[in-house]
């Protein structure tokens, strides 16, 4: 799949894709530990929020 976003030019030049798998997968791992011992749904949605921000920030912009 990185593949062909990386194909299709949709994602700022330089970014390290395996460094953002990486955080991403930290973040949700992080993520379920502190639901794990809380319960709170509002970790989720906040977590949830967070990324779909730092996805939108990979994009590439009409100014990249």
């Amino acid at each position: 799949m990185a593949g062909r976003i990386q194909r299709k030019n949709m994602l700022k030049p330089g970014l390290d894709l395996n460094e953002t798998a990486q955080f991403i997968v930290v973040t949700i791992s992080g993520c379920s530990a502190l639901y794990a011992s809380t319960h709170d749904p509002r970790i989720w949605n906040f977590i949830l929020a967070q990324l779909n921000w730092f996805m939108n920030g990979l994009k590439k912009t009409r100014k990249d």
